[in-house]
């Protein structure tokens, strides 16, 4: 065997080397941070997870079959994921409905108890919420898209009237596509 044989298998051998020593050790940086989360994050881009989640958000609305209630401008937003901020995001859209009677109201959040579970939602709590006003609450989970719901009928909001808001959360992490700044997004 030659010198130059000798050389390029050793260095072939260094190569392969590096490269296991180089996955152990971004295993060993990432790895634990999806283990906090139990499970691998779906890659989703930005803008598709906020069209997702406003759909999720519109079927509610359309749900509660409320004529003429002011819905808030609120719009989709990103917000950090922790184990891993810098890599991970979640959604949330809040938003509520007011402008029309308690009533209404009422009707919406029955509408939601009813129409739900035909919309793919799984209905966790439907109850007086755990505060002092004691107001109205349903809490579902998606059965096949990765989002939850809470939505409060405040029947007693003194500054602006009676209101359900509806606050839509991603139920998991997303991992942007590479190349993506989540500065941007936030």
């Amino acid at each position: 065997m030659t010198d130059r044989v000798r050389e390029t298998r050793a260095s072939g051998r260094s190569g392969v080397v590096l490269a296991v020593l180089v996955i152990l050790a971004l295993c060993v940086m990432g790895c634990g941070k999806m283990d906090e989360l139990g499970y691998e994050p779906e890659v989703r881009d930005v803008d598709v997870a906020r069209r997702d989640i406003k759909e999720v958000s519109s079927r509610i609305l359309d749900a509660m079959a409320l004529e003429g209630g002011k819905v808030t401008p609120y719009g989709a937003r990103v917000s950090i994921c922790e184990p891993d901020p810098e890599h991970l995001y979640v959604m949330r859209h809040p938003w509520s409905v007011s402008g029309v009677p308690n009533a209404e109201l009422e009707r919406g959040m029955e509408n939601l108890r009813e129409r739900l579970p035909g919309l793919g939602w799984r209905i966790t709590k439907y109850g007086e919420a755990n505060s002092k006003a004691k107001d109205l609450e349903i809490r579902a989970e998606h059965t096949e898209k990765p989002y939850n719901v809470s939505i409060t009928w405040a029947k007693n909001v003194a500054a602006g009237g009676s209101l359900i808001s509806v606050h839509v959360n991603s139920a998991v992490c997303f991992r942007p596509p590479e190349g993506t700044d989540l500065n941007e997004e936030y």
